[in-house]
């Protein structure tokens, strides 16, 4: 430091002393001094040895200035040249910050296709594993809890591209859900506030459930409240963040539907078998309805009915079931299988005995053995006596084929098959 210093005020000083001096030129003042030398009788080796002497002096004059500008130049191009230096470091270090960030997308990309880190935000970047605790954590990051209607998408995206200390660093574990209360099974969609890939987050629901998905979605199974917690930290940092919601999560306990059912022909007991619940309602699919736990059906018509259990709470945390029945109507009559006119009032006609044969339209047909139509009616009180239709002749003694139809007023129609043996004396 001393040598440059002295190097310096020496630099100036002659610099000053040259700069002062003029060295003016005229031609009469030359002329004069060439005849004062000669009037002194000065020869003309003298005059040679004085234009040497004052050429030696001219020439030091020039040395030292070259010598002076050479030292100037020489100390601008040091500066120059350590302008130069500290670009091409800087450029170096560039390069080796993008290599870096390159190095980091193909990681997260091999982590994504062995499926060992579910990496949805293609907008942030995981650094390397090779990255040392000190070197910047160069990551596009997006804070998900700005919209894009107060602000730019420019605005949202976080960019930090400034050295950090991954020591040092604590990140956001702040968060937000879709629903706040609700009925069980209660289905719940988590979001932080800040979503990267070198964030590493756990999630604890309350309930026992945790999670490590940037954005999990829960099941609150049981009713309750629960307090969610996040917990966050970067992959090469120490330091832990978390937040525990002040809001907890409300779910409510859901009536839960159920029954049973017995069906006699067309006629059905229903019995609510359901657990958490204050009322009940039921539709039987045919526009009846009952309040009853034990409730008694009779159907009318044929067909399939979709039968449904309301049971309702306090809570408005309903539920539904469904069960399809298939109803098949039956006309209620015996047909007996035998019969003998033998004139002694005893089994003397054939023909179907029902309270409510009365009120169904009616058909009969008697075929024999060979497909032959014997006997037919339309009037229930006009049975088969064993004679051939349309003439006294008593039919053989046989078994024979018997048809009936009924329709009822709801526009039910049965038919019915049998065999009857007609008995002689």
């Amino acid at each position: 430091m001393e040598k440059e210093n002295f190097h310096d005020g020496f630099e100036n000083l002659f610099r000053e002393k040259l700069e002062n001096i003029e060295y003016p030129y005229s031609p009469s003042n030359w002329a004069g001094l060439q005849k004062g030398l000669r009037k002194q009788g000065l020869s003309k080796g003298s005059f040679i040895s004085t234009s040497v002497v004052v050429s030696a002096i001219v020439v030091s004059v020039v040395v030292i200035s070259a010598g002076i500008y050479f030292l100037q130049n020489n100390s601008i191009e040091t500066k120059k040249t350590d302008k130069v230096v500290v670009k091409t470091e800087i450029a170096s270090q560039n390069n080796i910050i993008n290599e870096t960030i390159d190095d980091t997308k193909s990681t997260i990309t091999n982590v994504e296709n062995s499926g060992s880190q579910s990496l949805k935000s293609v907008n942030c970047t995981k650094h390397s594993e090779h990255i040392n605790n000190t070197t910047l954590e160069s990551k596009k990051c997006v804070n998900e809890n700005v919209t894009a209607e107060n602000v730019s998408e420019k605005q949202k995206n976080i960019v930090a591209n400034e050295p950090v200390q991954h020591s040092k660093v604590i990140p956001d574990a702040q968060f937000t859900f879709d629903v706040v209360e609700g009925c069980s099974p209660l289905k719940v969609k988590f979001m932080p506030n800040v979503k990267c890939d070198s964030i590493i987050y756990l999630w604890s629901f309350g309930d026992g459930g945790k999670s490590t998905d940037p954005n999990p979605t829960h099941v609150f199974e049981q009713s309750g409240k629960y307090n969610p917690t996040l917990t966050t930290k970067y992959y090469k940092s120490s330091a832990i963040n978390t937040e525990i919601s002040n809001v907890a999560i409300t779910v409510n306990s859901s009536a839960v539907a159920d029954f049973t059912n017995e069906a006699v022909k067309q006629n059905v007991t229903f019995r609510n078998m359901s657990s958490n619940y204050d009322k009940i309602e039921w539709n039987f699919g045919d526009s009846d309805n009952s309040i009853l736990d034990i409730a008694e059906h009779k159907y009318k018509v044929d067909g399939n009915y979709n039968v449904r259990l309301i049971a309702y709470n306090n809570s408005g945390c309903n539920d539904t079931l469904l069960k399809k029945m298939q109803i098949n109507i039956e006309h209620d009559y015996y047909v007996p299988t035998a019969f003998k006119p033998n004139g002694d009032s005893k089994n003397e006609t054939f023909g179907p005995i029902g309270e409510t044969l009365d009120l169904y339209q009616y058909e009969m047909y008697i075929y024999n053995r060979f497909n032959n139509l014997i006997f037919e009616t339309k009037d229930v009180n006009i049975p088969w006596d064993g004679k051939i239709k349309g003439t006294n002749q008593m039919a053989e003694t046989g078994v024979y084929v018997w048809i009936i139809i009924t329709k009822d007023k709801f526009g039910n129609v049965k038919k019915r098959n049998g065999n009857v043996t007609l008995l002689n004396k």
